[in-house]
């Protein structure tokens, strides 16, 4: 069983109830061991969520002066579906204090918990046979606590928390089959790991089989960072230059600590060509730029600027843009999250 947890801290404060009533405060914490994922079938061979339930945990503050028996359902759900549940209920009246923290796995165990004890606990079987590939989905999970004592109930406490998928990458730039026209490219992309690592390989069709063949080769250059943006050859090892008319495979890696060690979770691969123009010169034709757009985007306007090349300021709307915001822009039209209202060329 794998989960992926984040370290967090939830404090929920309970309404006062109709009579004069201390709300106890109840501060739920989940864990945060410096894991990007965790591996519950590492943690507890018996795949239970005992290494998850271990770790989430209870604490009670009673502040009402009045010693009280307190009855409460503790569960928790992801979606329509639970996963852990129990009920937390003291034994005897108990007077104000701190009690806890008591971890899911106490609650559902029927365990003496000092002034409290867990009972009839368990695990929805039913949900981790349904779940694909083992592993619990991303997504918002809820933590509720509902009380039956004392009278009259306190409001329910809830408290959520997300896990997020840190082992997805998604390559931005330069896009894929695209040609850039510097030998210093800007490579970008989304993740949410801490630390990824960047590998740039010459792409020969005469040479490699493969895409994946290629990757493997002798990289350009290599670098491992914790942003998701780089300036060719900035960082990590010497880069090898990259050379005018050339292809060249990239990926991104994201590099994860988890239960199991160390582990890295590659992206798909994206393949540019550099075309720095005549003598070596950063001065792409326009049309060209703009012919990577499907048919009719620009309703034939890459035909009509033959001859025009990209130097000196680029304005859009008013304001200065890079050449690759300029060619980010030509990637949207291209996807068609954008529709040019008039275009002018100075």
């Amino acid at each position: 069983m794998r989960a992926f947890i984040r370290g967090l801290w939830l404090l929920l404060l309970l309404g006062a109830a109709s009579r004069p009533l201390a709300s106890p405060t109840v501060t739920i914490q989940f864990p945060d061991p410096g894991y990007d994922l965790y591996y519950v079938g590492d943690m507890d061979p018996r795949g239970d969520l005992t290494g998850v339930g271990n770790e989430i945990f209870v604490t009670l503050g009673i502040t009402d002066p009045n010693p009280l028996q307190y009855d409460m359902q503790v569960q928790l759900s992801f979606g329509n579906a639970w996963l852990v549940r129990g009920r937390l209920v003291s034994q005897g009246a108990v007077s104000a204090g701190t009690y806890g923290p008591f971890s899911l796995n106490q609650i559902r165990q029927d365990q003496g918990l000092g002034q409290f004890r867990g009972v009839g606990g368990e695990f929805n079987d039913g949900f981790i046979d349904a779940i694909s590939g083992n592993t619990l989905p991303a997504g918002t999970y809820t933590l509720r606590i509902t009380f039956s004592q004392p009278v009259p109930t306190p409001p329910p406490a809830v408290a959520s928390f997300t896990f997020y998928d840190p082992r997805r990458v998604d390559l931005l730039m330069p896009w894929d089959a695209s040609r850039v026209w510097t030998d210093q490219p800007t490579f970008t992309w989304s993740g949410r790991a801490r630390a990824y690592r960047l590998r740039v390989c010459e792409y020969d069709p005469v040479f490699h089989g493969s895409l994946l063949e290629a990757i493997e080769s002798s990289p350009m250059w290599e670098a491992e960072l914790s942003s998701t943006s780089v300036v060719y050859g900035l960082g990590g090892a010497s880069a090898r230059p990259l050379v005018d008319g050339r292809q060249y495979v990239w990926r991104v890696e994201a590099l994860l600590s988890t239960t199991s060690g160390p582990r890295s979770f590659p992206s798909t691969l994206r393949v540019f060509r550099v075309e720095q123009g005549p003598g070596g010169g950063n001065q792409p034709d326009l049309a060209n730029l703009l012919g990577t757009l499907t048919p009719g985007q620009l309703a034939g306007i890459a035909g009509l600027l033959e001859g025009y090349f990209v130097n000196g300021t680029i304005l859009i709307d008013g304001r200065v843009v890079t050449r690759e915001e300029l060619e980010d822009l030509l990637r949207r039209l291209a996807a068609g999250e954008l529709n040019i209202a008039s275009i002018r060329i100075e």
